[in-house]
């Protein structure tokens, strides 16, 4: 076990209100009306990139005839979500095996034959939930005097039912539609609020839009969404979105996936018995006690459901959460991350702006060292809520000290619980830093 005696120190200015420091272009734009090109009016627009919870922040002045007011203005980038609608979905169970089998000795009363229904003779249904299974010429061990006989037969049938008493839903998506959400806020010079507004803006293809007097438009990044097409699941009880797993799709039956022992349109379980019988094998271990080794190469437990990843889990650098609505059909996605987005203002008159930016921040740190199975000692520092460049030094059992400095994009977020935990730095036994 290690024991460090360990202090970090990080700083930087810590500031409530975060404006980024983004490139912002402003120029003048002069528009004509009418047919004898006389009647004019100029327009200033403010062109920059924005990415997911930024805010880009600058005062824009009146123009030289004193028609508008000198103003600030806050465009916060407030989330991003995208929404899939089901193509395909049904439910279905994780599937285990019952199964009944009766061992024929030779010489004997033929119970056992080709042409035995065993589903029937088992009282089972015969509605596609139950798999006749025979298997000839096996060994009779256990049946004395009639061994030399012949060989014994093995007649079996298999039906399955739910492992977990749990029923789960499978949902197939393909391109979603998605929106970012937009906070704008304005003030005067001395700090009065005028107006505060969010709206919603189309990012597949482009959004422009007018709120108050001010014309706001963005340009589409193209489809950036990290979640691929195809098919998902979820308990049918929950509004979960598991991942990670190989699932069958509404008319597949692959009994190595999950998927294939699905309920129908009455709440029944069905299968498709062909793809059991590659998968099941019986074999003698004493004929005449009726006991017989069953053995399947599939895996129908529920390993699968253990090692099945929800979507925030899987995805977890980019998707904050992933919600299923069963009632309209449709996936919500909410991300973390996302590429930036062209914004542009347009504002009346000919008019100065200046850009105004906050200092690096941060809401918190946390830095663990551990020792790993190299006796390396390893420092894990995690940032929240963190902006800019931020200095740090450690002092390790009072004897040395590390400086460090790392820059990170703007991961803020009002939940302080989360927030992009950064592992930067490994502390090796020489003390380096490595990032």
């Amino acid at each position: 076990m290690l024991f460090l005696l360990l202090f970090l120190h990080l700083s930087t200015e810590v500031r409530s209100n975060i404006c980024s420091k983004n490139v912002l272009f402003a120029e003048e734009v002069v528009q004509l009306y009418d047919q004898d090109r006389r009647t004019k009016t100029k327009e200033t627009s403010v062109t920059f990139n924005i990415g997911l919870k930024e805010t880009v922040c600058f005062e824009i002045s009146g123009d030289a005839n004193n028609n508008y007011k000198n103003e600030k203005y806050e465009l916060t980038f407030v989330d991003v979500e995208s929404i899939f609608t089901y193509k395909n979905s049904y439910d279905f169970a994780v599937g285990k095996p019952d199964v009944t089998c009766i061992c024929d000795c030779p010489g004997l009363e033929d119970h056992c034959s080709p042409n035995r229904n065993s589903c029937v003779e088992d009282g089972r249904r015969q509605d596609g939930t139950c798999y006749n299974y025979y298997k000839g010429d096996e060994v009779s061990d256990g049946c004395g005097i009639f061994s030399p006989m012949g060989s014994a037969e093995i007649c079996c049938s298999i039906g399955f039912e739910p492992f977990d008493n749990e029923r789960y839903r499978a949902f197939e998506i393909s391109t979603p539609v998605t929106r970012g959400s937009f906070h704008l806020e304005t003030s005067t010079k001395g700090g009065t609020p005028v107006f505060n507004r969010t709206f919603a803006a189309d990012l597949d293809k482009g959004s422009k839009l007018f709120i108050e007097s001010v014309a706001v438009s963005f340009e589409t990044p193209g489809k950036t969404i990290p979640i691929p097409d195809g098919w998902y699941f979820g308990r049918a009880t929950s509004t979960e979105v598991l991942t990670n797993v190989k699932i069958n799709g509404l008319n597949e039956w692959d009994i190595n996936r999950l998927g294939w022992l699905k309920y129908d349109d009455v709440d029944e379980l069905q299968y498709l018995p062909t793809e059991v019988k590659p998968v099941f094998s019986a074999n003698t271990v004493n004929c005449k006690e009726n006991a017989v080794d069953v053995k399947f190469a599939s895996d129908y437990s529920n390993r699968q459901i253990v090692e099945a990843k929800s979507l925030e889990e899987y995805y977890a650098s980019t998707v904050e959460s992933a919600v299923r609505m069963d009632n309209k059909r449709d996936l919500v996605v909410s991300f973390r991350q996302f590429d930036k987005m062209k914004a542009m203002l347009t504002f009346s008159g000919a008019r100065s702006v200046v850009q105004h930016y906050s200092h690096s921040s941060f809401s918190d740190f946390m830095g663990i060292a551990v020792l790993d199975k190299h006796s390396n000692r390893v420092l894990n520092i995690t940032v929240y809520q963190a902006k800019g460049t931020l200095h740090g030094t450690m002092k390790i059992g009072g004897e040395s000290v590390e400086s460090f400095d790392f820059t990170m994009e703007n991961i803020g977020s009002t939940d302080p619980r989360c927030c992009g935990a950064y592992r930067l730095h490994q502390l090796h036994t020489d003390h380096s830093v490595v990032q």
